[in-house]
């Protein structure tokens, strides 16, 4: 979720705390309460929403993250070792494949750092008995193979999110819209009704109805919709 959604939400918040703490004062007003539980019920799907798909993504692309960086630095040191065997061996092949740097693969894509890692996991299957004096055992090609796996799992877990990710973007938006609509077409016009009996009331609510900016070091205040 956005940063501004998030401010809005927050402000959908507030404007259900007042509205809840002084329900005594439209008690007489059914379509306060119906359009109150409506409105309620659009913040409780967009909350649903951001829990169920947006938080997950982020859990995620923080699970690639991590794999990503475990085997860069695994990789670095089999190419590392690879490169060194092939300058004193004369095998050239080695030489021109396995020089690479951390920096090196950062900037490349997930697909090619894919096909980057096949090739050194291939390279140092096929050189093993040669690269134990270097502290490439088989335990250590192990747990390097295993964290490939698992970067290779999570960027096509990531890959499969993409089309949801666009749909329950879609539908974050609807229902930010039919919330923001709630407000100004009806509950908005609704309070109105109370402003001479009870202007505290009114006003409680008319503050709540202010989006602040809760990610500012100093909050400031936008129009609300």
């Amino acid at each position: 979720m956005k940063n501004s959604e998030k401010n809005k939400l927050n402000m959908y918040g507030e404007v259900l705390a007042v509205m809840d703490a002084n329900s005594v004062v439209y008690t007489d007003t059914p379509i306060v309460g119906e359009t109150l539980e409506a409105f309620r019920g659009k913040t409780r799907e967009i909350k649903e929403i951001d829990s169920n798909f947006f938080s997950r993504t982020k859990a995620e692309t923080m699970r690639k993250e991590i794999a990503e960086e475990k085997l860069t630095a695994g990789i670095v040191k089999l190419a590392s070792a690879l490169f060194v065997l092939g300058n004193k061996t004369g095998n050239t092949d080695l030489i021109v494949n396995a020089k690479l740097t951390r920096t090196s693969l950062e900037a490349m894509r997930d697909i090619e750092l894919v096909d980057k890692c096949e090739n050194i996991l291939s390279l140092v299957s096929e050189h093993k008995a040669e690269l134990v004096p270097y502290g490439i055992t088989d335990e250590y090609l192990t747990t390097v193979q295993g964290i490939y796996t698992e970067f290779n799992s999570a960027i096509n877990d990531r890959s499969d999110e993409r089309a949801d990710s666009i749909a329950a973007r879609e539908k974050l938006t609807r229902l930010f819209n039919e919330a923001d609509r709630m407000l100004k077409n009806e509950l908005d016009p609704l309070i109105e009704i109370y402003f001479d009996v009870n202007p505290d009331f009114c006003n409680a609510y008319k503050a709540a109805r202010v989006i602040k900016d809760t990610a500012a070091s100093h909050k400031l205040a936008a129009p609300s919709p």
